[in-house]
């Protein structure tokens, strides 16, 4: 009997913990997660169909850049990268680059490379060399 009655008060008093779980909005609910990127202040995350997410570690708080934003025409993202000073998003129509001391977005196309030169499929920062690989 006082096992049984452990159990119960075991549950009753740890669902106060798992609770506000619950309440969590999920705003990669349905998306397809391609790349993530921690920068220190925030988390960037690359999804193919919903454009880019900011996760804010400061105040635990989510940011949409898309087409329902009106951030990008393109919703479709494979990589990112970041370092102090911009975010870099690769997608089919080229190299999205965000500056942060301006707050905006901008598009760099390359067509020497054919109908895929646009394409970026994946991106790293180099911080030995200050470099962003393509």
């Amino acid at each position: 009997m006082n096992r049984i009655l452990f159990v119960i008060i075991s549950v009753f008093i740890t669902s106060f913990f798992i609770y506000p779980q619950a309440e969590t909005e999920f705003f990669l609910e349905n998306s397809k997660v391609y790349d993530i990127c921690p920068d220190g202040q925030y988390l960037w995350v690359a999804t193919y169909g919903n454009g880019i997410f900011r996760y804010s570690y400061e105040t635990d708080t989510w940011a949409n850049y898309s087409s329902k934003t009106k951030s990008f025409d393109n919703d479709f993202f494979y990589c990112i990268a970041a370092n102090e000073q911009y975010i870099w998003a690769g997608s089919s129509e080229g190299l999205f680059t965000y500056d942060r001391k301006k707050n905006t977005w901008s598009k760099k196309r390359f067509p020497q490379g054919g109908e895929w030169g646009h394409w970026i499929r994946s991106l790293c920062y180099d911080k030995v060399i200050h470099a962003l690989w393509i």
